[in-house]
């Protein structure tokens, strides 16, 4: 119910208009983007790593088209900043062109997992209140 719960209450932050909704998404990404500089010795090779909670923070709280935004950009910053050479959207290494465009394609599907759960999460809730609606019905006619 954590999620229901979640998902209940920013709804007023995904009213936002989509400029300003855009804008969060970007400085969250930035924000875990220099968490990742600061965690450079720690995570050494791993470039994309500490993105995907960025992409499911985005996901849950704003909604699926500043998630997808969000998933392009990680990996966009990840390529420039953290893989060699650094700076440049060049990649050297084969291997990690590969990570990148895997990492997309999962941050991707991450964005539309989260839209599916918030969209069920809303279609049970409403089945829940009819319910109860029904059962009091029938207890009033009983």
């Amino acid at each position: 119910m954590l999620v229901r719960r979640i998902f209940e209450t920013t709804w007023v932050i995904r009213k936002l208009p989509t400029p300003v909704r855009y804008g969060l998404a970007t400085l969250i990404v930035f924000a875990f983007a220099g968490l990742r500089w600061l965690m450079a010795d720690l995570l050494g090779p791993v470039p994309f790593l500490l993105f995907f909670p960025a992409v499911l923070l985005i996901a849950m709280v704003l909604d699926h088209g500043t998630a997808i935004y969000a998933g392009f950009l990680s990996v966009f910053l990840s390529v420039f900043l953290f893989i060699p050479p650094e700076f440049s959207l060049a990649i050297a290494d084969a291997r990690l062109a590969f990570a990148a465009l895997l990492t997309l394609l999962v941050l991707l599907l991450l964005a539309w997992l989260v839209e599916n759960l918030r969209d069920k999460t809303q279609s049970l809730a409403r089945l829940e209140k009819e319910q109860r609606f029904l059962r009091a019905e029938m207890h009033h006619r009983i």
